[in-house]
């Protein structure tokens, strides 16, 4: 992501975007974690269909 272009425009409006910078990539880790927790659960379930 390139932010040069914009320099922040207040103290505010810099406070703001860094909190939703933030809260967007949590959500990502969190949608991640949920990910590989839905993998471990369905290969769980395939490993004991298999046997």
């Amino acid at each position: 992501m390139n932010e040069q272009h914009a320099p922040p425009r207040s103290e505010k409006a810099e406070m703001k975007r860094q909190a939703r910078i933030k809260a967007r990539k949590d959500s990502h880790i969190e949608a991640r974690k949920a990910e590989r927790k839905q993998k471990r659960i369905s290969s769980r379930t395939s490993e004991a269909g298999k046997s």
